[in-house]
């Protein structure tokens, strides 16, 4: 699926859409389901994400999975560190940057983007279950 999807091209894209620095998985995920709803709406009915059901394996799994690909051929940069927000329950969680990588204090979380400290944090982060399809 990942070739006839162009991942290869479409995954680094929208991790550059984030801009300069290192991204937690769930911003990247989200930027690619953002600028490719229909392909990211087959991965969630192909494998489900656990924004509609907890699972092994997920869209979610499968993504980080192509972008791990992608990292050996030098197309991405990966780098393990804490999950936060919505993602903390995968620990540690993949952080991605464009080559050669970013400095790391140049990072942006989950909680950075989204929050979940308060109420209205956590609304929000509810409401960007949005992009993931019957979520």
């Amino acid at each position: 699926m990942a070739q006839e999807l162009g991942l290869d091209v479409e995954l680094p894209a929208a991790l550059a859409a984030l801009g300069e620095g290192w991204f937690e998985y769930g911003l990247v995920e989200r930027s690619y389901a953002v600028r490719q709803p229909e392909a990211f709406a087959r991965m969630v009915e192909r494998w489900g994400h656990n924004a509609l059901k907890r699972k092994q394996y997920t869209a979610s799994a499968y993504i980080a999975s192509v972008l791990a690909l992608l990292a050996k051929s030098g197309a991405v940069v990966y780098r393990p560190a804490p999950g936060t927000g919505r993602w903390s329950y995968n620990n540690p969680i993949s952080w991605w940057s464009l080559p050669p990588g970013a400095a790391w204090d140049q990072r942006t979380s989950w909680v950075d983007v989204i929050g979940d400290h308060d109420q209205a944090s956590q609304a929000a982060d509810e409401a960007c279950r949005s992009y993931v399809p019957n979520a």
